[in-house]
């Protein structure tokens, strides 16, 4: 699925659900490979549809998606909890409460600079500061151009092994080529009176 389409069924998703047509959303959310899809805020979207379709075991699924993709979101961790309470599950619940709290002290330690009541995360959070990025494409391409250093140990490895292989076969069609040639010129020799 492109983009497009992608973006096509996220809006259709998002006016059923607009229009409390969970069914048809969650239909729609079917047909989309959600482990793709990065889009927290989509993921906590498709959460909520499957949630009010019953379908709690495929939200719980979906939102622990985005909560690897964000572990801060508390809006993801209280729909867990949430989840969690409808399949009575309530020591998992108790446990994603427990998150919420502490993250809520936590996002109280950063100031409320614009005064709306909710800490403001300072931009410093935004960037990467040189931290590895886990990304988990299998895209061949992908991996070439950005090898780790195991990933250059190991080509590095590979590439002398087949080195060697074709050395040796070298080495062995010498030999054969120079045997074959002796034994033609002995039976040669032979032959003459």
């Amino acid at each position: 699925m492109d983009k497009y389409e992608y973006k096509l069924k996220l809006d259709q998703m998002k006016s059923l659900t607009a229009e409390h047509n969970y069914e048809k959303a969650a239909e729609i959310a079917d047909t989309i490979n959600w482990n793709k899809i990065k889009n927290v805020n989509a993921l906590v979207k498709v959460g909520e549809i499957y949630e009010n379709t019953g379908r709690l075991e495929d939200s719980r699924e979906v939102l622990l998606m985005a909560y690897d993709r964000s572990p801060i979101g508390r809006m993801i961790i209280y729909r867990l909890a949430k989840v969690a309470i409808k399949m009575k599950n309530f020591d998992e619940a108790k446990d994603y409460y427990q998150e919420f709290v502490e993250i809520a002290h936590y996002m109280e330690s950063f100031p409320d600079e614009n005064g709306d009541g909710i800490a403001d995360i300072p931009q410093y959070y935004a960037g990467l500061h040189e931290r590895k990025v886990v990304d988990d494409s299998f895209n061949l391409i992908k991996l070439i151009k950005n090898p780790n250093k195991y990933a250059v140990m190991i080509a590095g490895v590979v590439l002398i092994a087949i080195l060697l292989v074709v050395l040796l076969i070298r080495l062995v069609l010498k030999l054969v080529k120079h045997q074959t040639g002796k034994r033609r010129s002995g039976s040669k020799a032979g032959e003459e009176p």
